[in-house]
């Protein structure tokens, strides 16, 4: 965490899209949980709010977060939709890619949620389960579960423990990890629940959801501030 006197990292949220359906019909809006907002403050980063596509505002960032989302649609990995899935809006899918990019190509940490995590398999060449078994979700009351962390990865640095207890709330799963990342954390059912790479970290489940959010979050300000610090 920063001291004091020191500014406070800069940490991307990327937004969701309402297109004119929900919050004001006939008007586009953006949208956030604030529980991301806050897990960010309370790890001792300042929150910026990050529209898809804005990859101009990457360069300014000291970490970004991939937030939650929707479904990624198949076609993005060579596939047809099979069953009923709940698509994300394409022009956040479109933007969040751009991101992806524009953080990679700035050395920018990055956090990838849920709906995060999956656009980065995707992205980086992985394909997902359209649908997950029954016996791996749960009613959204009731979604906790466990998910065994690989030794010495990042993901299980930050917490400091090889199994830990998450907030979980999705539908899909990465099925294939492109090259470049790595399986760090699995459900006890074998579902992946973790992925990884230098500087990047990609979870299923919600850690700003949970009461041990500082410690992904505050890896990911730790990352942000080492970052700042080669740049100065």
């Amino acid at each position: 965490m920063p001291t004091s006197n020191a500014p406070r990292p800069l940490i991307g949220l990327t937004t969701c899209i309402d297109p004119g359906r929900t919050w004001r019909p006939g008007f586009d809006y953006l949208y956030l949980n604030a529980a991301y907002a806050r897990a960010v403050t309370a790890a001792g980063g300042a929150p910026v709010l990050v529209p898809p596509g804005a990859v101009a505002a990457v360069a300014a960032l000291d970490a970004l977060v991939i937030t939650g989302g929707a479904d990624v649609h198949p076609r993005h990995y060579g596939a047809t939709i099979e069953g009923s899935i709940d698509l994300e809006v394409e022009d956040r899918v479109a933007g969040d890619r751009a991101l992806i990019d524009a953080a990679r190509a700035h050395g920018v940490p990055i956090l990838g949620v849920c709906y995060g995590m999956q656009l980065l398999a995707v992205h980086g060449g992985g394909t997902l389960l359209q649908r997950l078994p029954e016996t791996h979700g749960a009613p959204r009351d009731e979604r906790r579960h466990a998910v065994d962390l690989r030794p010495g990865s990042a993901v299980a640095a930050a917490y400091g423990a090889a199994r830990i207890e998450v907030v979980s709330a999705h539908r899909q799963a990465v099925d294939r990890v492109p090259a470049g990342l790595q399986i760090t954390g699995r459900a006890l059912d074998g579902c992946v629940e973790a992925i990884e790479a230098p500087g990047i970290v990609g979870v299923q489940w919600h850690p700003e959801a949970a009461d041990d959010a500082g410690a992904l979050y505050g890896w990911l300000v730790r990352e942000a501030l080492r970052l700042r610090s080669a740049r100065t």
